[in-house]
């Protein structure tokens, strides 16, 4: 029979337990709050190379110019830095081909809107992004000062990103590509 450290047997399986759960509690706070100190998320650097309430194309990619981290060079992107703080945002874009989609994402890197491409059929979307809704009862949608129809898409903070991803298929379809991303827009609601 194996002979076991002193402090080994005066541990109780009380004790064991709580050192258990303590560490797996610091385990998954730490795993939660870490990604909050990081400076220089993907989500960042976009921002910083970006116009406030504009689409802009961003370069293809290239091992040498890689703005957002593990971007592959099979891809195309159109971004927009919105801030709606000054009022809803319209934003526009077509989805032509299967792989297409339209993101929108918080300035955490959080994704919380997606339009696909839908199949069979040019999508066409357009909708506007409206300012933080004021909440009477907390979480619940009681008490909202905005009404917003299907159209209107209440952000959970002022400033975010809007990417339109275009799969590339190829140079010949190239032109199309860019053609079609220039085409996207984001801008102020005129009212």
């Amino acid at each position: 029979m194996p002979v076991m450290p002193h402090w080994f047997r005066h541990l109780s399986w009380q004790a064991l337990l709580v050192s258990l759960v303590s560490g797996g509690i610091i385990h998954i706070v730490a795993t939660l709050v870490i990604p909050q100190f990081a400076t220089a998320s993907g989500v960042k650097r976009v921002s910083a190379a970006l116009p406030l309430n504009n689409m802009k194309v961003l370069p293809r990619i290239t091992a040498e110019n890689q703005i957002l981290p593990f971007a592959g060079p099979d891809v195309r992107l159109a971004v927009c830095r919105y801030d709606v703080s000054n009022g809803p945002i319209n934003v526009s874009a077509v989805l032509p081909d299967k792989g297409w989609s339209l993101g929108i994402y918080s300035m955490q890197g959080d994704n919380f809107y997606v339009v696909p491409a839908p199949d069979f059929r040019r999508g066409e979307v357009n909708f506007q992004l409206i300012p933080p809704a004021e909440k009477v009862l907390g979480f619940f949608n009681i008490g909202r000062s905005i009404e917003a129809s299907a159209s209107q898409i209440p952000v959970a903070q002022a400033q975010g990103l809007i990417i339109v991803r275009a799969p590339m298929r190829g140079r010949a379809y190239q032109a199309e590509i860019e053609a079609e991303l220039q085409r996207a827009q984001c801008g102020l609601s005129s009212r």
